[in-house]
């Protein structure tokens, strides 16, 4: 988890790769979520929970087989708290079904 102070820019690298041996349409939603850690009393664990959730950007790529997408990425979180960005991929306009999910936690003091 990075912890930050303020306001302050991030930068990430986002990178989509294809291998599926044909051309893929794909979908890249980047998400800010609100999130907070709850202690469950029945499991003995400590779960995230999601507060509240923003849409950052969506970008469509095409890929052939065998190409990448690889494009800078900066964000800035403006309030503190316990914040999750969540890099999501979806194939074949299907935003309905997430392929793959990434996402980073960064604590705003």
């Amino acid at each position: 988890m990075a912890q930050v102070a303020g306001t302050v820019g991030r930068s990430v690298i986002i990178k989509a790769a294809n291998y599926e041996s044909e051309t893929v349409n794909c979908t890249i939603r980047v998400d800010l979520v609100s999130v907070r850690i709850v202690y469950n009393a029945t499991s003995g664990f400590n779960e995230t929970v999601e507060v509240k959730r923003t849409t950052w950007s969506t970008v469509n790529v095409t890929l052939a087989d065998g190409r990448n997408w690889t494009r800078p990425y900066t964000f800035q979180i403006n309030d503190t708290g316990l914040w999750k960005v969540q890099f999501l991929l979806f194939k074949d306009g299907d935003v309905s079904s997430v392929y793959r999910e990434l996402h980073l936690y960064v604590r705003v003091t």
